[in-house]
């Protein structure tokens, strides 16, 4: 009787183990796009604060934004910063998704600044990838913030 449960026991873990190991590994990949997502807000936050600032240039506000995304890397066409007039409570118009950073002049008083960082995280997960057909998960992170 011994033999016969350990039996089934090995055959009820052959069965269970792949679609365990399968659910672990899809959890570790949806885990790193989520990481990813929380970086980006934080990245596009850090860079909004330093655009509001009218002595700062766009291209320190597209390194800030890039070495606040780590441990995401960002090229510079993954980045966009735009300023608008705004009259609150209007929200602020959508951004250019080009990459390409707006002329911002002097002054940010009474104008919103968006900005918008994006980027691909790609599965690792195999059954991810060939049985789902996922390559991965694209992931915003973008904040605006209005001058005084």
């Amino acid at each position: 009787m011994v033999g016969k449960s350990r039996a089934q026991a090995l055959i009820e873990f052959t069965l269970v183990m792949p679609m365990m190991l399968c659910m672990l590994l899809g959890l570790i990949d949806f885990g790193r796009a989520y990481v990813a997502g929380v970086a980006l807000e934080g990245a596009s936050r850090e860079g909004a604060r330093l655009a509001m600032d009218r002595n700062q240039t766009d291209a320190a506000v597209l390194a800030r934004v890039q070495l606040s995304a780590q441990p995401v890397t960002l090229a510079a066409a993954d980045v966009t910063v735009c300023a608008a007039v705004i009259a609150p409570p209007a929200f602020p118009p959508s951004c250019n998704p080009t990459g390409v950073f707006a002329v911002r002049d002097a002054s940010t008083a009474g104008k919103a600044v968006t900005v918008t960082a994006h980027t691909f995280v790609p599965f690792f997960t195999a059954f991810l990838t060939r049985w789902l057909g996922f390559t991965g998960l694209p992931v915003t992170g973008s904040t605006t913030m209005q001058g005084l």
